[in-house]
């Protein structure tokens, strides 16, 4: 089995966990790491999915109404609130704030748990 290298870090991975270095402090090696890589793959999967989302935000909530006119409401009631929710109640922002809060809220528990 041939595998490719594995690429090393570049000079922007490397300086961003020299910058991370005080977040770090009262987290054990395991939680650590996990936080770390949390952190990345809300920032790739925020930044994948901002790129390839097929809408405009302008026009999300006609999108929204046409899929609910076809969609078997009956059988899926929790995902037809859930869109219905973003018709009435357009939110503001990506999520990503909200996200990285809630990641970073955790984090601060783990840090200052017993």
């Amino acid at each position: 089995m041939d595998l490719a290298p594995v690429p090393r870090p570049g000079p922007d991975a490397v300086h961003g966990h020299r910058a991370a270095r005080p977040a770090r402090r009262g987290l054990r090696p395991g939680p650590l790491d996990s936080a770390y890589h949390t952190i990345e793959n809300h920032i790739v999967g925020h930044a994948l999915q901002a790129i390839g989302f097929p809408l405009a935000e302008e026009d999300l909530e006609q999108a929204g109404k046409d899929f609910l006119a076809t969609f078997p409401t009956a059988e899926f009631p929790d995902l037809a609130a859930h869109i219905r929710h973003h018709i009435d109640h357009p939110t503001q922002g990506d999520g990503f704030e909200f996200g990285l809060d809630l990641i970073l809220d955790g984090l601060e528990e783990l840090r200052t748990a017993p």
